[in-house]
């Protein structure tokens, strides 16, 4: 069993200024929330190259609709609306030198994995869901022994601290134990779909919080390796690929030596984390609901039609290294928040 104790979570508040973004004019700092440049015909060549290129390799053929720079925090990144081939609404968040930090697609419940469609058909009854997204967001994590004490970082893509967190050592050999070795040429044909096109060298079944999920090692096209972390069921849970301190964007860098300082790190990785997050609306309360694609809740949020913000209610696991992994918080705009993690023994 792991035991994990947050030593620091941080969820920086206060306002977010955004300007609308022009090829040339994205150096504009103004405090003031712009509207969203419409980009009509010129699309994704009206962006900076470096913007062009992470959207291009993200989504192959999306149409851009507009983009602006949003200023959160002393932290630029660019803003893109767009449409996906398949004509879903996509929002990323790219920084400006072109590392993905999130992408946003519009998702219908049928095409939802199956845990989250019966936690929502289960969570909300009689309510209207208004929305529903698939959420996929970069994050950069490394670890770091002091003593008996290894220390988990996670940074996103635009170099915010998301949280600092303190492990016993040894604490991973349960979990690795319990952890049942899968012929490759026998996993099931869901999992093998979700996983990239590529040479699978090992696969593990384990139980994540009383969830079975496979891990999967493949070398992908470029020789690279690859952890995919997926359900029974085949939908993806998140990516690892190690990286090194060479490859990191300057700021996730920055960020990583002012709280790792050295650089004798005993693991460095990019992740890439999918979430879904639903918003339901009732009578008199509207209610906004985060998972994972085990279904697992990471958040939800409730607001009554009197209330200018609603209560807040958090969900964090001790014991699963997943569990109440990562929730969004809500600023004046609904677009400025920022995952983080949270393992307290008790819902705030």
């Amino acid at each position: 069993m792991k035991i994990l104790a947050t030593i620091l979570t941080l969820a920086i508040a206060g306002g977010v200024a955004v300007t609308p973004v022009l090829a040339g004019e994205h150096e504009d700092e103004s405090g003031e929330r712009g509207e969203y440049q419409e980009h009509g015909n010129r699309g994704l060549e009206s962006l900076p190259p470096a913007i062009q290129a992470a959207i291009e390799a993200a989504s192959p053929g999306a149409e851009v609709m507009g983009a602006r720079m949003e200023n959160e925090d002393g932290v630029k990144c660019f803003e893109v609306r767009a449409t996906s081939p398949s004509g879903a609404r996509m929002e990323f968040k790219v920084s400006p030198i072109g590392d993905v930090i999130e992408i946003e697609e519009e998702c219908e419940a049928a095409d939802a994995p199956a845990a989250i469609r019966t936690h929502l058909k289960n969570l909300f009854p009689g309510s209207d869901m208004e929305e529903l997204e698939r959420k996929t967001c970069t994050v950069y994590a490394a670890e770091k022994e002091f003593g008996p004490t290894v220390y988990e970082v996670q940074i996103d893509a635009s170099g915010r601290l998301l949280s600092i967190e303190a492990e016993n050592e040894g604490a991973d050999e349960e979990d690795e134990d319990s952890a049942e070795a899968v012929d490759v040429t026998q996993l099931p044909e869901a999992v093998r779909s979700a996983v990239p096109s590529a040479q699978v060298k090992r696969a593990m079944l384990e139980s994540e919080d009383g969830t079975l999920v496979y891990e999967v090692l493949v070398t992908n096209s470029d020789g690279a390796t690859l952890e995919v972390v997926v359900t029974t069921d085949g939908a993806l849970i998140e990516t690892e690929q190690r990286t090194t301190l060479e490859a990191l964007p300057a700021t996730v860098r920055h960020t990583l030596e002012s709280v790792l300082p050295g650089s004798d790190l005993d693991e460095l990785e990019r992740k890439q984390i999918v979430l879904y997050e639903a918003e339901f609306e009732g009578e008199e309360l509207s209610c906004e609901v985060q998972m994972d694609a085990t279904g697992r809740i990471l958040k939800t949020e409730s607001e009554h039609e009197d209330h200018e913000q609603g209560e807040q209610y958090k969900r964090g696991d001790d014991e699963d290294e997943r569990g109440g992994r990562y929730e969004r918080e809500h600023d004046e705009d609904d677009r400025g928040g920022r995952f983080e993690r949270e393992h307290d023994d008790d819902d705030d």
